[in-house]
């Protein structure tokens, strides 16, 4: 239904990574927190001055990355 560099599937892949995190698997975390954040980047999200990544163009979408602020 997405692309893999949808803003949607960075979504995924960040609440993965909450998964993970929660069980203490600090690595897997990492992985799927960095991922989210390279299909952000690739999108055009910033991280704005509370550390929260946005993009001007997507409305209401501010997804946040715990491990990588």
């Amino acid at each position: 239904m997405f692309g893999k560099d949808h803003p949607h599937v960075a979504g995924i892949r960040n609440n993965i990574g909450n998964v993970h995190r929660k069980r203490d698997e600090r690595d897997l975390a990492i992985e799927n927190y960095e991922s989210a954040l390279e299909i952000y980047e690739r999108r055009g999200f910033t991280k704005d001055k509370n550390g929260m990544m946005s993009n001007p163009d997507v409305e209401g979408v501010e997804p946040q990355l715990p491990i990588l602020q």
